[in-house]
């Protein structure tokens, strides 16, 4: 977990003073050994089937996770390169959305 950390960090860190291109974010994933020299990969996100995270209780319903179902994992997914042992880093360019 703190390797983790150390990298968010100097990720982050690295961003500072770059001009903004756009509503950019960030997503980085990091596996479950993730060391100081865990390499990072450039990805984009595995389609993947979730159904319902929600189950009828007592109350009404409550939230429960499931990895669910991929559907298209290629070689350059977040879940493909987190399966390498690798990090992950899917970049979400907001600003294209609603554009043709």
């Amino acid at each position: 977990m703190e390797a983790a950390c150390r990298h968010a960090a100097r990720f982050a860190k690295a961003l500072v003073g770059r001009p903004p291109r756009g509503l950019e974010v960030h997503s980085l994933n990091y596996p479950a050994g993730v060391t100081d020299a865990t390499e990072m990969e450039r990805t984009y996100p595995a389609l993947v089937r979730h159904g319902s995270l929600f189950q009828p209780s007592a109350l009404g319903y409550r939230f429960v996770w499931n990895d669910g179902e991929a559907i298209e994992r290629g070689q350059n997914s977040d879940l493909a390169v987190l399966e390498r042992g690798r990090i992950s880093h899917t970049l979400y360019d907001f600003s294209l959305v609603g554009r043709s």
